[in-house]
Formats: C-alpha cells, structure tokens, sequence
C-alpha cells in the first residue's frame, strides 16, 4: 500500500512538481515526472489547492508490485523497497496497480 503524506508542509505545495522532478533526477538520472517514485495529486480537484503526496513505501515484506510484475523486471532491494530493471521493463503499469 502507497503512503500519504500528511506532514505540515503540503499545505504550502502549489502543485509544481519539482519533488517529482527531483526524485526522478536523483533516483533514477531522468527529469521526467513518470519516472518518479513520488505522485502529486488533488484532494478535491485543483481550484481548491489541496495537494496529497503519494510515496513508495519501501516495503521489508511481501512488495505487492514486485510480485505483480511479468517480466520480474524488479527484484528486491537491500534494507526495502524493489530495484528496477529497465531492460526487463515492459511499461504494462502492474506494479503501480498493484501497490494502489
């Protein structure tokens, strides 16, 4: 199950995207936001401004989306969470249903 993040600090989010933009870069060297392991959504659609983090939750047990994933294209990573793959990637989007 992905995390909300309810700190303090996403009532001053304006929906920019940099933290997405950011985690793509430092994780995985791409500044598009589909790569990222961070979504940015709203809570009541966008005139109302209110903002919600969705975060990878790193999971040290069963990882939903590592099992969902057909070409096994991710695979454990020490201390939690999944590594990825990309040659092994088919873009079908399992994973992602399956940690929602």
């Amino acid at each position: 199950m992905p995390r909300y993040l309810s700190a303090s600090g996403m009532k001053k989010c304006i929906g920019c995207f940099t933290c997405m933009m950011m985690c793509a870069a430092v994780n995985r060297n791409d500044h598009s936001i589909s790569k990222s392991a961070i979504r940015i959504t709203t809570v009541s659609g966008l005139a109302a401004g209110i903002f919600q983090a969705t975060v990878c939750l790193a999971c040290t047990d069963e990882r939903a989306c590592a099992l969902a994933c057909p070409t096994g294209a991710l695979r454990d990573r020490e201390g939690g969470g999944v590594l990825l793959d990309t040659g092994k990637c088919i873009g079908c989007r399992a994973c992602v249903a399956a940690c929602i």
